[in-house]
């Protein structure tokens, strides 16, 4: 049984590439479970979704593994320099989509130019966490709800987000509820309060 309302404090923006203060890894959010996005900076304050996850394992671990396919290619490759812009012009579109997973010698082949490009786009997306305890379907429910509210703002909150990646809604069985967000901040296509 869930509660009417569930609050969300995001922490963040937390990096993957660079030691600090701001290290994912050595953050206390790493170790626990929750709601996490990407997102990337576009005019210093504002920021745009390009991934939202969900885990009951600890928040560090999916981030890792996250990263560990962007870097073996598994992952689409979207030119650093136009996310910034707020717009995803796709250099390699991954193994794990149908029609692709064939192509690993292909990716092979081009490792030299591919590398130092995943390394700038880990340096250009920033992670922001939430904890929450939330059971298995409530985390997907949210994650849903958090996709959905991304994809149907308008531009450019809505331009980073895959339309290819799936995320699961509420069923019209279940009970709605209210969803509380915190945010550090602005955060285009996420709102301050969602019903899921």
């Amino acid at each position: 049984m869930h509660s009417n309302r569930i609050e969300l404090n995001f922490i963040g923006p937390l990096q993957v590439i660079k030691y600090g203060k701001s290290f994912l890894f050595s953050h206390p959010i790493a170790d626990l479970p929750g709601i996490y996005f990407s997102a990337v900076p576009i005019n210093n304050k504002e920021w745009l979704v390009s991934y939202i996850g969900e885990t009951k394992r600890s928040i560090g671990s999916r981030v890792k593994e996250h990263t560990i396919q962007l870097a073996g290619g598994n992952y689409r490759i979207c030119d650093p320099n136009e996310l910034k812009r707020g717009r995803s012009v796709i250099l390699w579109n991954g193994l794990w989509r149908k029609g692709t997973r064939n192509k690993l010698p292909e990716f092979i082949d081009r490792i030299q130019f591919y590398a130092p490009v995943i390394k700038q786009v880990l340096e250009t997306k920033r992670w922001f966490c939430a904890h929450t305890t939330c059971d298995k379907r409530m985390l997907r429910r949210i994650e849903g709800g958090l996709a959905n509210s991304i994809k149907s703002a308008p531009p450019p909150g809505c331009s980073l987000l895959p339309t290819d990646v799936r995320y699961s809604g509420r069923f019209n069985s279940e009970r709605p509820v209210e969803i509380r967000i915190s945010l550090p901040v602005k955060v285009h296509g996420i709102p301050d309060k969602l019903i899921v």
